[in-house]
């Protein structure tokens, strides 16, 4: 790792097998071409470049650069062919079949399936995240000789806690080709500790060392599915020896699932303004019928009806300016006080707010729902 101004700050212990003994390179200038490498970095965040088979003092390496939240560089070196690469990239599916909804379940499981056909790994998971968090694997592929399925399963969220999922959002994969190993020290100056939340290379925790161990995986790939704000779903590579994939193996792995993924963001964003659009018809037709009627309070009785069979709801609130109109089951005021308190605190550009379970997201709400067929 260098600062910005290109001093090497930290070095793992093992970095004499490519370069030189650590203490010889902390506190002094980057080294060629690492530094001219470094130097073509963007100064943002989480920028990333990557060289593939770079000449490193009589050594040829793949070299992962990524700028961290302090400004620092880390430089990480792979081997730049493995024991058990594969060879050729992975082809890319396009999945320009993919248009509507009821393909997206398909879709998933020959994803999975062309990875696994195309990689070699043991078995390849969809780990989806449901709105609570929770996960559930919705399409799954093996190879002949792995037994047992978790199609189908579902798992607390904590299985893949929160500071794990916020770093498969800075990143475009995670690696851990030998569970098993041991760490390698990083030295450094001072008593500050790397930031390595974007580097690719980090040790495992003993606690999910014994969930692979427990799960029969010695190594594996994690490729997230994601929005600009969420993660979505992970594709889960397990193998059940030790495996090290090449850097080309992990960009061709990658380009996959982003190919797959910006399909599904086009489906659904194309979903979304579809539906969106047709709202908008519908609040304006809705809109005409207050209008003819003369008033609210004349037309709520039918527009009530027509929000509960457009949505296939059991009840409707509405609130204009001071006053509430009320109709079926609907939460009492106390509670509807508290979601008010709730929806003023989320933003989205579209002012719609899809909650699939209010217990979960508004914290503390008072659920007590009563009856109500005329306006209050």
């Amino acid at each position: 790792m260098a600062d910005a101004q290109g001093q090497v700050t930290h070095a793992s212990e093992n970095l004499d097998q490519w370069l030189a003994p650590p203490e010889q390179l902390i506190g002094k200038p980057l080294p060629d071409p690492l530094a001219t490498l470094s130097a073509e970095l963007d100064d943002q965040p989480g920028s990333r470049i990557t060289r593939i088979n770079a000449e490193l003092a009589g050594h040829s390496a793949s070299v992962v650069l990524t700028r961290s939240s302090n400004g620092a560089v880390v430089i990480e070196l792979l081997p730049t062919s493995t024991d058990t690469s594969t060879g050729a990239p992975m082809p890319v599916l396009p999945f320009t079949e993919l248009n509507h909804p009821l393909q997206i379940d398909d879709a998933r499981q020959r994803l999975v399936e062309h990875i696994q056909a195309h990689t070699g790994f043991d078995r390849v998971l969809y780990y989806l995240f449901r709105h609570d968090e929770t996960g559930e694997v919705v399409a799954e592929a093996c190879g002949t000789e792995t037994t047992g399925t978790y199609h189908g399963l579902r798992f607390p969220a904590s299985d893949i806690p929160r500071i794990a999922r916020d770093l498969y959002m800075k990143s475009p994969w995670r690696t851990i080709p030998d569970a098993q190993a041991a760490s390698i020290n990083i030295l450094g100056r001072g008593e500050t500790p790397p930031d390595l939340s974007h580097a690719d290379l980090r040790s495992v925790s003993p606690v999910h060392q014994s969930y692979m161990a427990n799960m029969g995986v010695a190594g594996a790939v994690s490729i997230p599915v994601k929005t600009a704000t969420r993660l979505k779903a992970l594709i889960s590579c397990h193998s059940a020896a030790p495996r090290n994939l090449t850097l080309p193996e992990l960009k061709a792995l990658a380009d996959q699932v982003f190919t797959f993924n910006l399909r599904l963001r086009e489906l659904l964003t194309s979903r979304r303004m579809s539906l969106l659009d047709r709202m908008e018809k519908r609040f304006q037709s809705w809109h005409n019928q207050v209008v003819q009627a003369g008033s609210l309070d004349d037309a709520w009785p039918e527009l009530a009806q027509q929000l509960c069979e457009e949505f296939q709801a059991d009840g409707v609130w509405l609130a204009v300016e001071n006053r509430a109109y009320q109709f079926g089951t609907v939460p009492d005021t106390e509670a509807m006080e508290l979601i008010e308190d709730w929806l003023s605190t989320r933003q989205d550009p579209n002012d719609i707010v899809l909650s699939q379970g209010v217990t979960h997201d508004c914290p503390h709400p008072v659920l007590s729902p009563m009856t109500a067929r005329t306006r209050c």
